[in-house]
């Protein structure tokens, strides 16, 4: 698992763009990733990155940040967090019944504001996190390989 997860983040700064750029996709990405719009979450990243000059390719990866293997522990977080600030009453959810926009706008509005929330705030805090951590890294990484660079010519130069 650690391993894909390695991959994974590998294939995202391995896209050949300015840091800055990449990290707002990242961050769009991330974002929209954790928005309870299934089914539009990519098109959104997509929309956004555009419009914030941030790396489209990067968005839409990231977007993957939910998946069948993560959902079940980042919805009921987003509710719970969600269902703190809109005070709604808390309820049992199965949330592998819910695979639509339609399933979710069943469970009712009072579900549905607490999802809102819940994600805006995860997705917004996560995002950020996301831009400063990659931002810093990205960095980081085009020094190291400037210099790596400027290694090699300098070794060229000495043939």
């Amino acid at each position: 698992m650690l391993d894909r997860i390695k991959k994974f983040i590998q294939k995202v700064v391995s896209i050949n763009d300015t840091p800055e750029s990449l990290s707002r996709g990242i961050a769009i990405g991330f974002f929209f990733g954790v928005s309870i719009f299934w089914g539009l979450q990519i098109i959104l990243a997509l929309l956004f990155a555009q419009l914030l000059k941030g790396n489209k390719k990067a968005a839409a990866i990231m977007t993957a940040v939910s998946n069948p293997l993560t959902t079940p522990l980042i919805y009921p977080g987003c509710y719970k967090i969600g269902h703190f600030i809109v005070n709604d009453p808390e309820k049992n959810i199965d949330y592998s019944a819910i695979s639509t926009l339609v399933d979710i706008i069943n469970m009712g509005l009072p579900f549905i504001e607490a999802m809102l929330a819940g994600t805006f705030i995860a997705g917004s805090t996560g995002a950020l996190v996301c831009y400063i951590a990659s931002k810093k890294y990205l960095m980081h990484r085009k020094r190291h390989n400037a210099a790596s660079m400027a290694g090699i010519k300098d070794m060229d130069g000495i043939s």
